[in-house]
């Protein structure tokens, strides 16, 4: 398409509003916590049972409405939703390139298991320059039963985050954003979007601050490997797959 309506326009620019709406309030307050103390409470009780467990709902609703949404936004930038496949279920005896591969069913397969091999290996890594010179932190199976009693909500919450997170930081806002700014449509070259790009990754770091500087730093790295997730197979659900892996695992060293 190489030119929205004034009508379409104003209807993205309010999307774009809702979606500031969704994003400005943690990132504001995850920055406040920052900035006051230089730590976070993340990996304390207080921190994993927050208010935010009385969003877990509406996160839920959310996320699928934008996925919804999001079909849409990607007819009008012109990609195909059954992109890749024929109507007889092969390629037609075509060659497959390795971005073809890793956007196939095996790809989508093998790729969030690399992906969360490598958040993992990332994530041990900033724990360990979180722990030079401070205290352990506690964990929620210290805590007089608290995390049996709220086990289900927490794996509830859980999987509502990774995929609300997925869908806000990953999928929905690159497309939204494309459609506003129009890069395809001016002919722009590639570094406008990859500054994009850039912001979101760094978004999404902020909004982390809650749990220190190494928690950015980790959310960093983190999105910028599941942003490529899913580029690279063309899915939102093979970054969703390994980031609810990730954060499961998180939990459970939290419970142990």
């Amino acid at each position: 398409m190489d030119s929205i309506s004034r009508k379409k326009k104003l209807g993205h620019l309010l999307e774009l509003a809702f979606l500031l709406a969704l994003v400005l309030p943690p990132l504001v307050h995850s920055m406040a916590i920052l900035l006051a103390t230089g730590t976070g409470t993340a990996d304390s009780p207080a921190g994993i049972m927050s208010p935010q467990f009385s969003t877990t709902l509406l996160q839920g609703i959310l996320a699928v409405a934008l996925f919804v949404r999001s079909r849409s936004l990607r007819l009008l930038e012109g990609i195909p939703l059954s992109e890749g496949k024929r109507k007889d279920g092969h390629a037609g005896g075509q060659k497959k390139g390795w971005k073809d591969r890793l956007s196939g069913r095996w790809g989508r397969i093998a790729t969030p298991v690399v992906v969360l091999a490598v958040l993992l290996a990332n994530s041990i890594l900033w724990n360990l320059l979180a722990q030079l010179g401070a205290p352990p932190n506690p964990t929620l199976g210290e805590n007089g039963g608290m995390a049996e009693q709220k086990l289900p909500l927490l794996l509830a919450y859980t999987a509502v985050a990774a995929f609300y997170e997925e869908m806000v930081y990953r999928w929905y806002s690159p497309l939204l954003l494309g459609l506003v700014l129009n890069w395809k449509g001016r002919g722009l070259n590639q570094s406008p979007p990859v500054c994009l790009e850039g912001v979101l990754v760094v978004v999404f770091a902020l909004s982390h601050g809650y749990g220190g500087w190494p928690a950015v730093g980790n959310a960093f790295v983190a999105g910028s490997i599941l942003r490529a997730c899913v580029l690279l197979t063309d899915n939102p659900f093979s970054g969703f797959a390994a980031h609810l892996v990730y954060n499961l695992i998180q939990l459970f060293l939290l419970l142990r």
